[in-house]
C-alpha cells in the first residue's frame, strides 16, 4: 500500500474501513436472491421457444 492509503486507514480506523467495503460490496454485487429469476423470458406464445421445440421434439433430443 501507499502512504496515503496507510495515513487515510490510520485517520478514519478499520471500523470505518470495514463499512466501507461492506457497503460497496452490498451495491456492487449481484443480490443473492433474484426476485423473477428464470422468468425474464417470457414463453407463452414465443415464436423463438415454440420453434425451439419443434426442432427438439422432431430431433429425438
Amino acid at each position: 500500500m501507499k502512504q496515503k492509503d496507510i495515513d487515510y486507514i490510520n485517520e478514519k480506523g478499520l471500523d470505518v474501513i470495514r463499512q466501507h467495503v461492506h457497503d460497496f460490496i452490498a451495491k456492487r454485487e449481484a443480490p443473492a436472491f433474484i426476485l423473477n429469476d428464470g422468468k425474464q423470458t417470457p414463453t407463452k406464445g414465443c415464436t423463438m421457444s415454440s420453434g425451439h421445440r419443434l426442432c427438439t421434439d422432431r430431433s429425438g433430443a
